[in-house]
């Protein structure tokens, strides 16, 4: 992974950059699986503080 103007790309920048892929143009459902991946501990949490507190 190298920076190229300010955004990281990952491959070889000598290729001519017809392998190289911004991380602006990964899939959608990634970025939406990655976010649930994070947030899912916070969210196990709040619910057993939840349920601790009787809310």
């Amino acid at each position: 992974m190298q920076p190229a103007d300010g955004v990281f790309v990952y491959g070889d920048l000598s290729s001519g950059g017809a392998n190289m892929k911004s991380f602006r143009t990964i899939n959608p459902v990634f970025i939406l699986a990655a976010a649930v991946m994070t947030a899912a501990p916070f969210i196990g949490l709040a619910w057993r503080v939840h349920e601790w507190l009787g809310w």
